[in-house]
């Protein structure tokens, strides 16, 4: 089957495009699971602002019981309540003092975001939000921002946060 959008590695991402187009839709090879990246850009009219968003997201195994939702204290999102969510103190300083984490597994979510880099990448991003939820497509782990990571050195450090997580929910 064929997919909608264009396959590339990583090192193969258009950054030049990536911050200039309105649309950049790829499908990122990455080991089992294919991760989607897609950004949208609209300059808006006189009257009306323009907006950014892009998403990261890679597919889960439709068994999969574990769910969070994290974004920073300061972002207003409207997040998806879940059976059994609750709002958690992860024990990582910075972390908790930064962002807002719902889990339905406390001790999973530290597990799985135990490594320093990969939460210091969400402790410096602002507008967004990461979660695993059910999608029309299926079970999904979901990084959406309010803007378009175009600088190499930020999307890598982004991306590599969002299949640090990945393959930790898949390596459990």
């Amino acid at each position: 089957m064929k997919h909608p959008y264009p396959v590339v590695s990583v090192d193969e991402i258009d950054f030049g495009a990536l911050g200039a187009v309105s649309n950049y839709d790829v499908m990122i090879k990455e080991d089992s699971h294919p991760i989607y990246l897609k950004a949208d850009r609209s300059p808006g009219g006189s009257a009306e602002g323009g907006y950014e968003l892009m998403i990261l997201e890679a597919s889960l195994n439709e068994d999969e019981t574990f769910r969070f939702t994290i974004h920073p204290q300061d972002f207003l999102y409207e997040i998806g309540k879940f059976f059994g969510a609750e709002d958690i103190e992860t024990g990582y300083a910075d972390f908790d003092r930064l962002l807002i984490v719902k889990t339905n597994d406390t001790e999973r979510f530290r597990k799985v975001f135990s490594n320093a880099q990969t939460r210091q990448a969400f402790q410096t991003l602002s507008g967004f939000s990461l979660s695993i939820r059910k999608e029309d497509q299926g079970l999904m782990l979901t990084l959406r921002l309010q803007r378009i990571l175009s600088a190499p050195t930020e999307f890598i450090a982004v991306y590599n946060a969002f299949t640090s997580v990945l393959y930790g929910i898949d390596g459990d």
